[in-house]
Order: C-alpha cells, then sequence, then structure tokens
C-alpha cells in the first residue's frame, strides 16, 4: 500500500449518544473462557497451548485476568502477544502462484483471551447500537452464507416472476484483509463511539504487529504489519467489518456482502436502465476504495444475467473504466450460479467431488470398520455434499437422482452390498434418511428458525406478505401464499415454505424449541415415505 499518498480523512460526526471507553473483565469470565478452549488448537509464537490453559484454568484465571484488566487501564496491547506465525494455506488454482493462497496467523493462544473479551464487548456494543449492516452476512451471530443466498436468490425468482431480467454483479476485492488501512480504520471505530482506554487498546491491537512465516518446520525473520487485520484471530473479523460498514452508502441497486465477497442485484425492463444505475453504482464504489486505500479488481469483477427472455440482455457496465465480462456460470458463497437458473452445473460439480471422496474411502474399505466409514461419510463427505441444500430443493428429478446416486454409492462402500441393493434397504440397514427427506426436513427446519427470530429479520419478512398481493388458500393458514406465475418461483423456498408451514398441525407450528419441532416433522415425512412406498 502507498502510504506517502494516504487520502485525508473527513471531520468526525458522531450521531449518537453512546461512547464506550472502559472495559473489565473478572476471573470468573476468563475461566470461562479457558475452560471451554478447543484443546487443538495450534500454538502461536509463544508455543503455549490450548491445552494447558485449559487443564490449569483454576490457577491461570486469577492472574491472567489481573493482565487483561491491567491492559485495559493503560490501554496497551502487550507487544508480546503482538507476533504471530503465518501460515499459508492453498485456496484454488496453481500452487505455484503466491496470490492462490491465503494467510493464516497463529497467534498466541494467552493473547485471544483478551481478543476473545474484546470481541465481545465490542460486537454487543454494535448490535445494541444497530451499528452494523444487515448488507454483510459475514461474522454475524445467527447469520451464514446461506441465509443471504437465499435472499439472493429468492430476489431474483421475484424478477422472473414478475417477466423481468435479473443482472447479479460478483465483485472481487484484492486481499481484503490485508488491506485495511489503519488510519481509516481507527476513524471508523471513533465515528461509531469507541473512544479512550478502549480506542487506545485497538490503536495499540493494530498498530507494530510482527509476523513471520512458518512452512514445513521452517520459518523467516519476523517483519512489521503496516496494514490489515489478523486472519485467524477472533477481532480482526469484526474489525473488518466496522471498516467496509459504509461501502453500501448510496448504493442504488441491492448490495450483498459476505465479508469481502461482494454482490450488486438489479431488476429490470430495458438494459440502458440496469446500465445506468450499475455504472453509477461502480463509480460510487470505486470512490469508495479510493478513499479508504481498498482495491477491486476488474479483471475478476463478472456478471450474470438472468432472463425468460429467448435472448439475454447484453450490458456495457464499467469499473474503472474497465469493462466488466458477462459470464454463464460463476460461484458464489459455495454456490454455481448459472444463467439458466437451473442448479444442475452446481450439483454436477458437488457430486463429483463426493463421489471422488467416496472413491478414496472404497479402495481402502477392508481396513475400515464399518461404523468409521460411516462416520467418515456422514461428517465430512455428506455435509459438503448437502452445503445450500435448501436452496437447490427445487432442483429437477434428473439432480435430485443424481445426488441420491451418491449416497447408494456411500451406502454400498459402508455395508459391502451389490450394485443392484435396493436404495431404500440400504437406507433401512444403516438408519439413514433419503437425502430429498433431509432436504425437506433442513428446509422445514430454517423455516422454523426463520420464524422464531433465530435468523436475520431480512429472511422472516419474507414471510409477512401484503394479502392484497396474495392468494389466501384456506381461512386459517397462518400465512398467505404469493401468487406464483412460474413453477420455478412456486418450488423455491419461500413459496414452499409458506404452504408447508399452513399444513403443520398448530402443535407442531408451536413446538417451544427447535428439537421439539424437529421430530414433529421427522414424523410428518416418515409417515408421507412410508405412505408413497406402500403405493
Amino acid at each position: 500500500m502507498d502510504f506517502e499518498n494516504e487520502p485525508i480523512l473527513p471531520d468526525i460526526q458522531i450521531n449518537f449518544e453512546p461512547i464506550m471507553e472502559n472495559l473489565i473483565t473478572t476471573v470468573e469470565e476468563v475461566y470461562g473462557i479457558l475452560n471451554n478452549l478447543s484443546a487443538w488448537k495450534a500454538n502461536g509464537p509463544d508455543d503455549i497451548g490450548n491445552q494447558v490453559l485449559k487443564f490449569c484454568a483454576i490457577p491461570l484465571a486469577e492472574p491472567i485476568a489481573h493482565l487483561i484488566n491491567m491492559s485495559f487501564k493503560s490501554g496497551i496491547f502487550p507487544q508480546s502477544w503482538k507476533t504471530s506465525n503465518v501460515v499459508p494455506i492453498h485456496k484454488k488454482g496453481s500452487k505455484d502462484d503466491i496470490s492462490n493462497y491465503r494467510p493464516i496467523s497463529l497467534l498466541s493462544n494467552i493473547s485471544k483471551i483478551l481478543e476473545r473479551i474484546v470481541f465481545t464487548r465490542l460486537y454487543t456494543y454494535c448490535e445494541q447500537n444497530n451499528l452494523l449492516s444487515s448488507k454483510n452476512s459475514g461474522f454475524k451471530k445467527k447469520d451464514n452464507t446461506v441465509n443471504q443466498l437465499l435472499q439472493i436468490i429468492n430476489k431474483i425468482h421475484l424478477g422472473l416472476d414478475d417477466g423481468k431480467e435479473i443482472c447479479l454483479l460478483f465483485m472481487d476485492v484484492t486481499k481484503a484483509f490485508d488491506r485495511v488501512w489503519h488510519k481509516g480504520l481507527i476513524f471508523k471505530l471513533k465515528k461509531i463511539g469507541i473512544g479512550g482506554a478502549f480506542l487506545n487498546l485497538l490503536i495499540s491491537y493494530l498498530s507494530n504487529r510482527k509476523q513471520r512465516v512458518v512452512l514445513e518446520n521452517k520459518w523467516s525473520s519476523f517483519l512489521e504489519v503496516m496494514a490489515g487485520v489478523p486472519q485467524g484471530s477472533i477481532l480482526g473479523p469484526l474489525l473488518f467489518l466496522i471498516f467496509l460498514n459504509d461501502i453500501e452508502d448510496k448504493i442504488s441497486s441491492d448490495i450483498s456482502l459476505f465479508a469481502d465477497d461482494t454482490s450488486l442485484l438489479k431488476t429490470f425492463s430495458f438494459s440502458h436502465e440496469a446500465e445506468l444505475t450499475l455504472n453509477g453504482d461502480l463509480s460510487t464504489l470505486h470512490e469508495w476504495s479510493e478513499k479508504w486505500m481498498v482495491k477491486f479488481n476488474p479483471a475478476k469483477t463478472k456478471y450474470i444475467v438472468f432472463s425468460n427472455k429467448k435472448k439475454k440482455s447484453e450490458l456495457n457496465i464499467y469499473l474503472d473504466e474497465k469493462k466488466i465480462e458477462k459470464v454463464a456460470s460463476y460461484k458464489h458463497l459455495g454456490v454455481i450460479f448459472s444463467e439458466d437458473f437451473k442448479w444442475t452445473n452446481h450439483i454436477d460439480s458437488v457430486v463429483k467431488k463426493a463421489k471422488m471422496k467416496i472413491g478414496t474411502l472404497f479402495r481402502t474399505k477392508d481396513t475400515i470398520f464399518r461404523r468409521d466409514k460411516m462416520k467418515l461419510y456422514t461428517q465430512m463427505s455428506r455435509p459438503a455434499l448437502e452445503y445450500g441444500s435448501v436452496i437447490y430443493d427445487n432442483c429437477s428429478v434428473l439432480d435430485s437422482m443424481k445426488l441420491e446416486s451418491v449416497q447408494k454409492y456411500a451406502a454400498r462402500v459402508c455395508t459391502g452390498a451389490m450394485k443392484q441393493t435396493n436404495y431404500k434397504l440400504l437406507c433401512q440397514e444403516l438408519n439413514w434418511q433419503t437425502l430429498d427427506s433431509r432436504r425437506k426436513i433442513a428446509k422445514g427446519l430454517l423455516t422454523f428458525k426463520i420464524l422464531n427470530s433465530l435468523t436475520p429479520d431480512y429472511l422472516k419478512m419474507n414471510f409477512m406478505i401484503n394479502t392484497s398481493q396474495s392468494l389466501c388458500l384456506r381461512k386459517n393458514a397462518v400465512f398467505c401464499l404469493p401468487k406464483c406465475r412460474l413453477t420455478s418461483y412456486a418450488k423455491s423456498f419461500f413459496p414452499s415454505q409458506i404452504k408447508f408451514w399452513n399444513n403443520l398441525r398448530p402443535e407442531t407450528r408451536d413446538a417451544n424449541s427447535l428439537q421439539i419441532f424437529k421430530k414433529g416433522i421427522e414424523i410428518i415425512f416418515y409417515e408421507n415415505t412410508e405412505s408413497n412406498s406402500d403405493h
């Protein structure tokens, strides 16, 4: 980063009363953190492991609490806790290209106790004062990638059902975590009311940090870190959210972020209106990036147009005077979007990867017990296979059969059964549900969580439908079903789950815990499966 040409910061304006200045912790709080440490986390440069900290939680809680309170009072983050070992983790692409690695910082485990306390206080403060944008789903309680994907996909369905086209533009931020400008971040912390010793502590946390690369028991010399927040830290992601928090200001299209993954969505009838809005937004984002020393990569920024028209619109969109490329498919937050708005490409991709993993298991099948093979499949292969399953449950019958074929393959590996063995019998023997049933149950559980405020409010709003524009199927319906012109929209998550919820017995809907609700709907799906098999 060019620190000689740093932008000039504007005057600070705090628009609300709360000012967060001082912190304090207790022995009980520190003991609780020590007692819940994961014993298998890697050590930092001081080589003090979590096993020692956890085992010695009782005698260590008081001195560590004293050290932390001294740090809070003085506003100084201990220098010995500001060094880190950086381990490069390969993301994708050529292993010879250094840009294809993500640097993960291994920090002092004791320093993370202080970070945990600071994180809790800062996150609670931001939450209570509604300071964090709902447009960014990254690193937040009750939110995740699937929630945001559901919201984006629902907006696409709504646009297509209305006979319009939708442009979804994906932006790439170059080394986002490493490019956080410290002066800009401190400015934004002051702006949200952080001051006094607490602000000094955060300034101290960011300054004079040093790191070295560790690889295969060899390490480089320590170098000073001039920008960025440490990846692998507890506090870093929250500071990153605060730094990016105002990125949505003055943006006209629908902007969504998950950490640094940014997307813009524009529903349109005429291409020139989409170009006008998106080019205006990209210009605004470019100005924002120049102001805060962030860099968007035009070469990696792409867009897709979803449309039911025979000829989809071609848009002239520019970022930093470079034309953005239109693509037929793009992987965003782990899900492959295709311009036909079907899930075949995504399902083909996950099926291929899952079969490769199970193939490895097959080659060692004679040396592993059945229970261990089942565990490897259910804990490693199946979660990857089912990521985002609530999103693609409206896939074609053929795509659904492809997914089931993977589980049948896994079942044969686990049991040693022949190829012709009935899939239903294999599932019964292993006590497995079909993937289709698991998707239905997962959708039901997510619906319960949405309606019971266990997810962000932006999802719950999709159940609050204007009755003047909807069709109530019966008098005692809890929610009114939206008018769906297209079958694809009717089968998508929100319309299908409104129908599902309305058909539930009141005692099932009114379950007072997720576990009780799960038992209730599992019985329903079991009864339906048995009924269908009888016919």
